[in-house]
């Protein structure tokens, strides 16, 4: 099951909005690279409150849908978020994350 943990609006290469989880909820803006340095520099920056807080890449799904790849990182998160940016579509755009499948926890 995928989770919106974030709302954006395209206005040019850039998108705005926010992110908000149980513990987290900033406003937020993704940022396009404007010039790349390397195959693997990040086509996005992800900011809150003028702190870099993660990057994006441009990726396709299995099905051939554009999106962008998200990899988020905050204190006050346990681990690092891997999460997609959706299009929506009229230029919306939603942040969605999905619980990584775990191990079993066996004594």
């Amino acid at each position: 099951m995928l989770l919106t943990i974030g709302t954006f609006i395209k206005e040019g290469d850039d998108f705005f909005g926010g992110i908000a989880t149980l513990l987290f909820q900033q406003k937020a803006v993704i940022v396009a690279c404007t010039s790349k340095r390397g195959k693997r520099a990040p086509d996005y920056r992800v900011y809150s409150n003028g702190v870099k807080i993660g990057e994006g890449r441009k990726s396709m799904s299995e099905d051939g849908r554009s999106y962008v790849s998200v990899t988020l990182d905050d204190p006050s998160f346990v681990q690092t978020v891997n999460c997609g940016l959706l299009d929506e579509g009229f230029g919306q755009y939603v942040l969605v994350w999905k619980r990584p499948r775990t191990v079993p926890f066996i004594l």
